[in-house]
């Protein structure tokens, strides 16, 4: 099972976004889920830094 959330505005996404959606998952009660956080206009320096988030970027310009 997937389970994508997606920012589409115009502010990065930052840790406390993410914490909102794995509390959402995780009182859901889906186990074993791959997450995916989708944000159209990227993420905070911090949150990249943190070491439990995988970032995937695709650039296209």
């Amino acid at each position: 099972m997937h389970i994508i959330e997606i920012k589409w505005r115009n502010k990065t996404v930052d840790y406390e976004d993410v914490q909102n959606f794995l509390n959402k998952v995780s009182r859901s009660g889906f186990k074993n889920a791959k997450l995916y956080f989708v944000s159209k206009t990227g993420y905070t320096k911090a949150l990249m830094k943190k070491e439990d988030i995988i970032i995937l970027e695709n650039d296209r310009e």
